[in-house]
């Protein structure tokens, strides 16, 4: 393809003062605060950006490709506001984990990337991050996969920079208080000498000797975070599970650093289109109860309370989906 991924210098300028002409409004304040420093804005190649700041969708047209940064459940909501491309040319760039979110009307539109990092040669530390919920350690999976990272890296030093969303009434305070309690006790139990760090004390850590994990449910809330990003550029590496794609499709490899970049692909596995044509089926055939304690699902979307904790049911929906993709 003789058409480049790459944005334009006006492109770029337009993409890093998306806080001049997005949303400004309670969801994105929310969010902002929830996905730091996920969420932090950068300046890339590409035309990183969060679909949920758009205040409506031909805001797109300002940019012929968009690096989609958005997680799961931000990505779906996306799709169901937003159900076909109207008259809009842009493409996406999407995680390759999140293609089965991809409806038909806008696959041929819709890209694939793959992160590519530089490999640690003396690992060190092992940094756990993620957005903690309580379905995050309630997974059967949740310790099989803490225990695998030990056994993986048996000499090196874990650390910690988890985000836990805080609820917004009193009873949601009190079953978030009893999270934060479990899940310390049981990270500590797993891990004795685990260290909770803050983002200050993170950006001293020696990136070179260092490796990122999502412990949380991959991809739930942001795709693209701006941590990694920061490690990745000086050298770390990610510990990552990545099977979706066909990697004799590549059409583009962009550098984000000399360390890190990413690899664009068009076409998805037979696996992943089966999975999106599954995962749509069940969401209609449940929908009605996932949302039995919601308002209507479509004044629902339109609403922050979309990805508020008390929409247990479709977190716990979609983590499972988002599983499978990866498996």
């Amino acid at each position: 393809m003789s058409t480049s991924f790459r944005a334009s210098d006006d492109e770029i300028l337009q993409c890093y003062q998306s806080e001049r002409w997005g949303r400004d409004d309670s969801l994105v304040e929310y969010l902002q605060f929830m996905l730091s420093p996920h969420g932090l804005d950068y300046v890339s190649p590409v035309n990183a950006l969060f679909l949920y700041k758009l205040k409506e969708l031909q805001q797109l047209s300002y940019f012929k490709n968009v690096f989609v940064r958005d997680g799961a459940l931000l990505l779906f909501k996306f799709f169901i506001q937003n159900p076909r491309p109207e008259r809009l040319k842009t493409n996406l760039i999407i995680s390759e984990k999140l293609c089965f979110l991809v409806p038909e009307a806008w696959s041929a539109q819709t890209y694939f990337y793959r992160p590519y990092t530089s490999r640690v040669e003396k690992l060190q530390i092992v940094l756990l991050h993620g957005i903690m919920h309580e379905h995050n350690i309630s997974d059967k999976n949740f310790d099989q996969k803490i225990n695998q990272l030990k056994s993986l890296y048996p000499n090196s030093r874990f650390v910690g920079l988890l985000n836990f969303p805080f609820p917004e009434t009193q009873e949601e305070l009190w079953k978030w208080n009893q999270f934060h309690t479990q899940f310390y006790r049981k990270l500590l139990r797993l891990f004795p000498d685990f260290q909770f760090m803050n983002w200050n004390e993170v950006q001293k850590l020696p990136a070179s000797h260092l490796a990122l994990c999502d412990i949380g449910h991959g991809e739930f809330w942001y795709s693209d975070s701006y941590l990694g990003h920061y490690f990745l550029q000086k050298g770390s590496s990610l510990i990552t599970n990545t099977a979706t794609l066909d990697n004799s499709k590549i059409i583009e490899k962009i550098d984000f650093s000399s360390f890190h970049g990413v690899s664009i692909h068009q076409h998805r596995t037979e696996k992943s289109l089966g999975l999106g044509k599954q995962f749509y089926q069940d969401y209609e055939e449940a929908k009605d109860l996932i949302f039995k304690n919601e308002s209507e699902f479509p004044k629902l979307i339109a609403e922050s309370r979309f990805i508020q904790p008390t929409s247990r049911e479709l977190m716990s929906f979609m983590a499972q989906t988002l599983e499978r993709a990866i498996e």
